[in-house]
């Protein structure tokens, strides 16, 4: 027998009808004027008939399916992160240009047998370029007194102005004591992101541990994307490695519903950017301690087939079309944590949901973009060479001792 549309009527003094279809979630509500307003999907339930879209639904999927989805996402991830291995050797290099790193003169005889390379001295051009342009978006997008500006266009009253500015100081103060994260993460982005490897990128999410929206900054070296997109929306897999202390992981999988079973203790392995950054800084990539290493998490935004999540009511139900899914995994141990719907529950479309945003300095061929180290590291190692082989032929120069062999010749033993 099919069910009939449920007949809500709300007596407000209004006289209006709302009717809730129980199979597509459709809400009609009749206007006094004759007119109706149509909301499809404002009260759609998931398939397993809760109204917590968003649910992690990692437990209710076969075991020998998941088994397979956890294969081939892993594997996908991976040649994700194989395919910008040069890209990460360049930005290692790189940072050896932005001469960061405090290096003694070497007096040591070169291998080649041309003698010591005494300078160690890098050109500053590089950082030089990097810091300018650094300063000045900051100057531009941090002021002190907050980074909001609201602007009433069209015909301005009295109370328009006075809302616009209430709205702007809690903005600001929102951005400057609340979410005190943002200067300081906006700032390494731009810097480290924008200007030096030519894209920064922001992730925008409600966090479940400070119960807030959270826009915090993502280091280029830990969204593995694969370098053939050039754009985030157009993409199969956005993922994001994320570095998580054993404590704060305890607290997300509380808060966040993560699977425990199957979770080994962590063993990170950092890439080559992270082991430079350690050297610079002259500190270890990895903790000694065990209890201080931490996990490391990939969190992918990805397409799956998962038919039996999809409401009764959508168009994509049994049509076998992979839709946007939110995958936690633990890298270490290969465990799905958790599984989550991306897209809004009122999106008849099942648009995957925007989390990360870029800021490119120039548009570049692949998907990292164009910075300083595109632009000018061949000029600054260029001028580094010009000024150790200068440095170094003063020295030898001006030093004041030396051996002068003097073969001994005979006009009589040579005739031409």
């Amino acid at each position: 027998m099919a069910e009939t549309p449920l007949r809500v009527v709300v007596e407000d003094g209004d006289d209006q009808t709302i009717l809730v279809d129980p199979e597509t979630g459709d809400v009609t509500r009749m206007q006094p004027e004759g007119g109706a307003v149509v909301q499809f999907g404002a009260m759609k339930k998931g398939s397993d008939g809760t109204e917590k879209w968003f649910d992690n639904l990692v437990d209710k999927i076969d075991g020998i399916k998941l088994s397979i989805l956890t294969n081939e996402l892993i594997e996908g991830i991976k040649a994700d992160d194989q395919s910008r291995q040069s890209w990460l050797t360049d930005t290692t290099n790189g940072l050896t240009i932005m001469a960061l790193k405090l290096e003694m003169p070497d007096t040591s005889s070169s291998p080649t047998g041309d003698g010591p390379q005494l300078s160690k001295v890098r050109n500053p051009l590089l950082a030089d370029s990097v810091f300018k342009g650094w300063a000045n978006a900051e100057a531009e997008l941090l002021p002190a007194n907050g980074p909001v500006k609201v602007k009433s266009d069209g015909r301005e009253t009295n109370q328009e102005d006075q809302d616009s500015d209430i709205y702007e100081r809690a903005m600001n103060r929102f951005f400057t004591k609340t979410a005190t994260e943002y200067y300081p993460e906006t700032s390494h982005m731009l810097l480290w992101g924008t200007y030096f490897k030519g894209s920064g990128f922001k992730k925008v999410y409600r966090c479940p541990l400070r119960r807030r929206p959270v826009a915090e900054k993502v280091d280029a070296k830990n969204l593995i994307v694969s370098d053939t997109s050039t754009d985030l929306r157009s993409c199969g897999r956005i993922t994001h490695e994320i570095p998580m202390r054993p404590s704060v992981f305890k607290r997300m999988a509380l808060a966040a519903g993560y699977k425990k079973e199957g979770v080994t203790p962590p063993n990170p392995t950092p890439n080559q950017v992270d082991e430079k950054i350690a050297s610079i800084q002259g500190t270890s990539a990895i903790p000694d301690r065990p209890e201080d290493k931490p996990y490391t998490i990939w969190e992918t935004q990805c397409e799956l087939d998962l038919d039996e999540f999809i409401p009764a009511g959508s168009q994509f139900k049994g049509e076998g079309i992979p839709l946007p899914y939110l995958v936690t995994i633990d890298k270490d141990s290969e465990v799905i944590l958790a599984i989550r719907r991306d897209w809004s529950e009122e999106d008849e479309h099942s648009t995957r949901q925007r989390m990360y945003v870029r800021y490119p300095y120039i548009p570049g061929p692949g998907f990292y973009g164009t910075g300083m180290l595109n632009l000018i590291g061949n000029g600054s190692m260029a001028m580094t060479a010009a000024w150790r082989l200068a440095l170094d032929s003063g020295m030898y120069a001006s030093h004041p001792s030396g051996l002068m062999a003097k073969i001994g010749w005979s006009p009589s033993q040579h005739r031409f």
